[in-house]
């Protein structure tokens, strides 16, 4: 459709308390046998690796600092969101998302259900 160049660099963010792609993603060397049965690992594997992507975790602490963050500036999240934007600012602080990075990160919320 030509609205992209290339591919996007994925990023996949988990809670520490459910993170089974993150502890993969840490291991891809090793042997790793995944928490429970993961439906689609193979193919987030796939996509991960393609586009050069990253897995990041956020703890409950870090989640709930994101949230207020984005609460402070009048946006309303849900927790799913703040662990998408807590691995955002860890990955900016990291310095593997440039301040020229173009970034999109996915919001959702309860509204509508």
């Amino acid at each position: 459709m030509g609205l992209v160049d290339g591919i996007a660099r994925l990023v996949c963010a988990q809670a520490a308390n459910a993170n089974p792609l993150y502890l993969h993603y840490k291991s891809w060397r090793k042997d790793f046998r995944p928490v429970g049965d993961p439906v689609s690992i193979d193919r987030v594997v796939y996509a991960l690796k393609i586009s050069n992507g990253i897995v990041e975790e956020a703890r409950e602490e870090e989640l709930m600092d994101a949230m207020a963050l984005a609460d402070s500036t009048g946006m309303f999240i849900c927790p799913h969101t703040g662990v998408a934007l807590t691995a955002l600012i860890k990955l900016i602080n990291s310095g593997i998302i440039q301040p020229t990075d173009k970034t999109v990160v996915v919001s959702t919320d309860k509204k509508g259900e």
